[in-house]
């Protein structure tokens, strides 16, 4: 069974104005990121597999908590975000 996404990475962490996604991903994937609530605050799809980065500001986040979901045909994975002042 292949792993949808091989590698995920999100630095600084916990951060207050911005992050980097690195991901590494075998297939399209849809990105999406909710916070303590369950509202999805950021959603982006990507068609292209292979090494993927994105550059997230968050500065005008609420500080706390958020869920980064990366999600594929064959799978999700969840990776933990926090937001400080």
């Amino acid at each position: 069974e292949e792993t949808p996404v091989v590698f995920a990475e999100l630095y600084p962490n916990p951060s207050s104005d911005f992050v980097h996604l690195v991901m590494d991903i075998r297939e399209g994937a849809t990105i999406s990121i909710f916070d303590q609530s369950g509202k999805e605050v950021y959603q982006e799809r990507l068609s292209q597999s292979g090494m993927q980065k994105r550059y997230l500001d968050i500065s005008q986040w609420s500080r706390g908590y958020y869920v980064v979901e990366i999600r594929t045909a064959h799978g999700v994975q969840h990776l933990k975000l926090i937001k400080s002042e």
